[in-house]
């Protein structure tokens, strides 16, 4: 029996529907008890998919002014539900067999299975399990008491990858700036231990390519910046960088390797 995929599941909430909700009424998000990010973001990644979002790893005040509670109500309380909740959906069509297949599956498993699949229903899954994926990855890079000159070992890494932490800023910024349209930039590292900074366009993750593990990412999908910044992406990503770039989670995912 063919499943029907609607525009929504295909790609999540679009530019359209995000400037109408951002003139809507912000919602409130319960936070609720904090885990630490890196445990936190493990749990969600390599378990089977959640019926609902964990809680984000801070208030969602908590990384003002560089990104508001504002931004924070849509990003996560609608972009980030919504993958979820899309995604949640495809899993659960009793009509559909590549849902079957992958249903108990952790969300990483997911993630491959789907990838590059040219199939309507795989399609909208990797799309809307990958957003979900990028997005908690996003929000475990970002920290309060983040920013700054880097810490602990991926301060060596940086150092030996790019001579210094001025050419690394420069090249995070530009390779952010420099994605056309929606997508990621991030901050990996290859089997070598060799740091390298990529960017990925609309949902797509590192995860899929073999030998490289994510550290830290940025999110340049109009939805992260847009009612804080509007149009000026750079300077919401140098915010990012300076202020709130989590080194922490950074230095726990290099131990994983």
């Amino acid at each position: 029996m063919t499943t029907t995929i609607t525009k929504e599941q295909a790609s999540g909430i679009n530019r359209r529907e995000f400037m109408g909700l951002a003139v809507a009424s912000a919602v409130t998000l319960a936070v609720g008890e904090l885990a630490l990010p890196h445990e936190a973001f493990a749990a969600l990644s390599k378990s089977p998919v959640p019926s609902a979002l964990p809680p984000l790893p801070w208030a969602n005040n908590a990384l003002e002014p560089t990104i508001t509670a504002n931004t924070l109500n849509f990003h996560y309380g609608k972009h980030h539900a919504g993958y979820l909740t899309n995604l949640n959906n495809l899993l659960n069509d009793a009509n559909s067999s590549v849902a079957k297949k992958l249903k108990g599956k952790t969300l990483e498993e997911i993630i491959i299975a789907t990838f590059n699949k040219k199939d309507a229903t795989s399609i909208a899954i990797y799309r809307n399990s990958a957003q979900v994926y990028n997005h908690a990855f996003y929000w475990n890079s970002l920290s309060p008491t983040g920013g700054g000159s880097a810490k602990g070992d991926i301060a060596t890494l940086i150092n030996s990858s790019f001579t210094d932490f001025a050419t690394f800023r420069s090249k995070l910024i530009d390779a952010s700036v420099a994605q056309f349209g929606t997508g990621w930039a991030w901050v990996v590292v290859d089997k070598k231990k060799k740091l390298q900074i990529i960017s990925t366009g609309d949902a797509d993750t590192p995860i899929t390519t073999s030998g490289v593990t994510p550290l830290l990412t940025i999110d340049v999908w109009e939805h992260a910046y847009y009612l804080d910044y509007q149009n000026l992406r750079k300077t919401h990503v140098t915010n990012v960088i300076d202020k709130l770039l989590n080194w922490d989670f950074a230095n726990k995912n290099l131990l994983s390797i």
